[in-house]
C-alpha cells in the first residue's frame, strides 16, 4: 500500500486530503477541509488531467497510471481536472512553451474550466522553457514565475477572472 499527502504546508495548514492507493481497493481520500482552506494554488508545469484514452504501453500517460493509480478507474476522482466544478481558490497555472504536450494539453483544459468557476484564474506561459526550466528557476528570486507569483499573491492571490500569456 502506497500513501500519498495532499497537503498545503507552506502556510501551516493541515492536508486538505489524505489518500490511500492500494491495488485491492483502489484510492481513497479522506479528511477534507472546510471550503476556502487553500487560499492559492500554484502548479507549475502540473499534469492536471490524469484521464488518458488508451495510453500508449512506455509513454508518460501510462506511467501515470502505473506509479500514480491503483487502476485506471481511479483516474478521474484523481484528477484535479475533474474536480474543478465550484473551484473557489485562485489558480496560477503555469507551463513552458516547450513543455510535454500532455501538460501543455492539461493546462489549457484547466484553464478554460477554471475560467467558468468563481475562482479566477491567471495562465503562464514562459517563452523558451521545458518541462523542467520553470521548476530550476524558483531558487532565483529574479525569475520571472517568482516575480509574478509573488505579485499575485502580495496582490491578493488573482484577479478574478484573469487570464494572460508571457513571461
Amino acid at each position: 500500500m502506497a500513501a500519498a499527502r495532499i497537503a498545503s504546508t507552506w502556510a501551516g495548514i493541515p492536508p486538505v486530503d489524505t489518500c490511500t492507493r492500494s491495488r485491492r481497493s483502489g484510492t481513497t481520500c479522506s479528511g477534507r477541509r472546510a471550503p476556502d482552506t487553500i487560499k492559492a494554488c500554484f502548479p507549475v508545469s502540473s499534469q492536471l488531467n490524469l484521464v488518458f484514452d488508451a495510453p500508449e504501453p512506455g509513454s508518460g500517460e501510462a506511467r501515470i497510471y502505473e506509479v500514480f493509480l491503483a487502476q485506471s478507474e481511479d483516474a478521474p476522482a484523481a484528477s484535479p481536472l475533474h474536480q474543478m466544478e465550484g473551484n473557489r481558490t485562485p489558480f496560477f497555472l503555469s507551463h513552458g512553451e516547450r513543455d510535454f504536450p500532455r501538460i501543455i494539453a492539461s493546462n489549457l483544459l484547466a484553464a478554460q474550466a477554471l475560467a467558468r468557476q468563481p475562482s479566477g484564474v491567471t495562465s503562464e506561459v514562459y517563452p523558451e522553457h521545458g518541462h523542467f526550466d520553470t521548476a530550476l528557476g524558483l531558487a532565483d528570486p529574479a525569475h520571472p514565475w517568482v516575480r509574478k507569483v509573488s505579485a499575485w499573491l502580495r496582490d491578493g492571490a488573482a484577479p478574478r477572472r484573469s487570464q494572460s500569456n508571457g513571461a
